[in-house]
């Protein structure tokens, strides 16, 4: 997929802005607090509809605004354009072409991966972050997934509030064999995509870093030797107890290890940086393979703690994968001096302003010349 136009009013520091963008890399350089991650985060609202920066969504409207409005051209299998507004009150309108959308269908027509500075909760944060990782690559791929999902968490907030209400233990285990059924469900999906996955990651990782005794282990949420049911039936006490299902779905992780230690603990935050990027590169890699899908990256403060080497070897990583690439940085400077910058564009940001500096060659058709 392909962002080529964005255009935007009332979000965050930013004035009114419409803009079209490199098929392959978009530079975005300019001060702290000039606005370079509130225009990533602008493109972020378009795939997921919410913030990577608060979860108050209203934050991201001008103070004197009701709303702000975004709306794009994104370059796919076919044309379509996208409009996204954000009310001070809560409420979001998504439109996809002249159809009113849900959010669900705007993470399937825009697919994006984020890689900033809080990327390194994915490695040393608690299981949510890492199951909303798989989740959403198990989302993208498998069609019946969202459905199933769905049924779980039904299943799982009904479980729960009876756990709540101290009902009878019998009418608690009721929903013990629909939530077992489900669970299993997205469990196998779950499986299936990791087992894909993993080659991949590894793969990336042997360009970018050296690791030796690195582990990836899915943990399904229970022991995987004894059926859900029966771990269910046997905690059913305890559950009682706490007033919540202590085992299931909602309970998986992805242990990643390096010599059986947390990675967090024992990797350099520029190592982690890496490795981090490997996982998300892995999953828009394996999205390709499947759907034919392109994703998009964003990259906020991409050079911070690496060295001008690793920058260089990733950019050439993200060059090889023909994706559209938008990345930021404090000084024009760090930007000229990777070996890819004369691929794409270059914005400058600066007290809310977005100014296109320079129109480089398309990346993807090299005979072209350059503007």
């Amino acid at each position: 997929m392909q962002l080529v136009r964005l255009k935007a009013n009332c979000f965050r520091n930013l004035t009114e802005f419409d803009l079209e963008f490199s098929p392959g890399f978009n530079f975005i350089y300019g001060p702290n607090g000039s606005g370079k991650s509130s225009l990533l985060e602008a493109i972020y609202f378009l795939s997921l509809g919410r913030s990577f920066r608060s979860s108050l969504a209203s934050r991201a409207i001008q103070y004197d605004a009701k709303s702000f409005n975004l709306f794009s051209i994104i370059l796919g299998q076919c044309s379509t354009t996208l409009g996204l507004e954000k009310i001070r009150q809560g409420k979001t309108k998504i439109k996809i072409g002249n159809n009113t959308n849900s959010i669900s269908e705007l993470v399937k027509l825009l697919p994006l991966q984020l890689i900033n500075p809080n990327s390194y909760y994915l490695l040393s944060g608690g299981p949510r972050a890492r199951r909303q990782f798989i989740d959403w690559g198990v989302f993208q791929v498998e069609p019946q997934f969202f459905q199933v999902w769905q049924r779980f968490q039904r299943v799982l907030k009904q479980r729960n509030a009876a756990l709540q209400q101290q009902v009878p233990m019998n009418q608690i285990k009721v929903w013990d064999l629909e939530l077992t059924e489900a669970a299993n469900e997205i469990t196998l999906l779950r499986e299936k995509y990791i087992q894909q996955l993993t080659p991949l990651i590894n793969e990336l990782i042997k360009k970018l870093l050296t690791l030796q005794g690195l582990s990836i282990e899915f943990y399904q949420g229970w022991d995987k030797k004894i059926s859900l049911g029966l771990v269910l039936n046997s905690s059913i006490g305890r559950d009682y107890k706490l007033a919540y299902t202590q085992f299931g779905p909602h309970r998986a992780d992805l242990l990643i290890k390096l010599n059986g230690y947390p990675v967090h603990e024992v990797l350099s935050r520029g190592e982690q940086k890496l490795l981090t990027c490997a996982l998300q590169l892995a999953q828009g890699i394996l999205l390709k393979k499947i759907t034919a899908k392109t994703c998009i990256y964003l990259f906020d403060d991409l050079f911070a703690e690496l060295d001008p080497v690793k920058q260089n070897m990733l950019m050439h990583l993200l060059h090889g994968l023909e994706a559209q690439v938008f990345i930021t940085a404090i000084e024009e400077n760090l930007i000229k001096e990777l070996e890819t910058s004369a691929l794409g564009k270059i914005f400058q940001v600066e007290q809310g302003k977005i100014i296109e500096k320079i129109k480089f060659k398309n990346p993807f058709l090299y005979n072209e010349e350059i503007i």
